[in-house]
């Protein structure tokens, strides 16, 4: 008997500490009570042996008793997801006793504004991807298109400048070679005439010493003055050869530059050509190039918002905050951040029966 007592007194004390308005509400119950008893031992103490009291009982609409009252649905404990197991507490937005509601957001992890930083990056690159396609589906502006068809045309007439300058220059070295050739050859045609003359008078000149006209030192003058003009005319010919073979090197270096003018002016042209037809042209494969951006970006931003989610903890359920397990500034605990329960409709637990009963068999005992 004496074991009971004290388990009810410690479970009953435990319920006070934690019920504050029920151990309020059980100590006028039983004030009430004790002073109706008391009332009517008193009425039957004064009223005559012989007459017994006729008792009318009060209508019960209210029982009260001890006992721990708890919810009836069950009592979930809300924490973060599993992969925020390393993460912290930076805000805890309830506390004990405050009643929320399903969805309501109750604490916001550590990880919060990076991860919300990568959405604002994400719907930045959407904004971007948007852009890009609707310039593509616009197709190139006036401005660009005139632009472009300029530039292709200064292309074109600085191909034609550019041809026309290199063809004057190979006509200029061609002209200077055929004048160059036709003084030298000149040269030559001269110095020839005059060895011509020369031999002449050295073979008549020959026939006079023969014949005793003449001296063996005027022939010797005449043979010398041939052998010069041999001489001569070798240097010509050799500078005649030196001419064409000088000028003939810088005539085909004129042509080679006149080659690549136009073959370089040509290819510039048709990739601005490329360039202008492109700009002016909506291809249908540009356009769902971009398009597949937007919807890569689009998911980027879903990716992103799902793991901001996932930074907030957020109720499933309507009911009340019992009791907080992780505070601001802790890293998640396995028990979680809270528990909550739907206190709308209350039960008596089966220890506080226990304890009641007990109660009560102590009491009878001392009565």
């Amino acid at each position: 008997m004496v074991q009971q007592q004290r388990i009810g007194d410690r479970e009953i004390r435990a319920l006070w500490e934690r019920w504050p308005w029920l151990a309020a509400a059980t100590g006028a119950a039983v004030v009430m009570v004790s002073g109706y008893y008391v009332i009517r031992a008193q009425s039957f103490s004064a009223a005559s042996p012989s007459e017994v009291p006729i008792v009318v009982e009060p209508e019960i609409t209210t029982i009260t008793a001890l006992g721990r009252l708890e919810p009836a649905g069950d009592v979930i404990s809300l924490s973060a997801p599993s992969a925020s197991e390393r993460a912290r507490v930076e805000k805890l937005l309830v506390k004990q006793g405050d009643r929320i509601t399903v969805g309501q957001t109750i604490a916001i992890l550590d990880t919060y504004p990076l991860l919300q930083a990568a959405v604002v990056e994400a719907e930045r690159n959407v904004a971007i991807a948007k852009a890009e396609l609707a310039r593509v589906e616009a197709g190139a502006q006036t401005g660009d298109i005139t632009a472009q068809t300029a530039e292709v045309e200064r292309l074109r007439l600085e191909r034609e400048d550019q041809i026309a300058a290199q063809s004057a220059a190979l006509r200029r070295i061609k002209a200077t070679r055929a004048g160059d050739i036709q003084a030298q050859q000149a040269v030559v045609d001269r110095i020839q005439a005059e060895l011509d003359n020369a031999q002449a008078d050295v073979k008549r000149y020959r026939t006079l010493k023969s014949e005793g006209a003449i001296t063996v030192t005027e022939l010797e003058r005449f043979e010398l003055t041939e052998k010069t003009a041999r001489k001569r005319l070798q240097e010509a010919e050799a500078a005649l050869t030196r001419t064409q073979s000088a000028r003939q090197a810088e005539i085909d270096e004129a042509e080679a530059n006149l080659s690549r003018i136009q073959l370089g002016q040509r290819q510039q042209i048709r990739s601005a050509t490329a360039t202008l037809d492109r700009i002016t042209e909506v291809r249908p494969e540009d356009v769902q190039a971009a398009q597949a951006q937007v919807k890569a970006a689009e998911a980027s931003v879903a990716t992103a918002k799902l793991s901001a989610q996932q930074a907030t903890v957020r109720s499933s359920q309507n009911g009340m905050v019992l009791k907080i397990h992780t505070r601001a500034g802790e890293r998640l605990r396995p028990e979680g951040i809270l528990d909550v329960g739907q206190t709308q409709t209350m039960t008596r637990s089966p220890k506080s029966m226990k304890a009641i009963s007990a109660r009560s068999n102590w009491v009878s005992a001392r009565s």
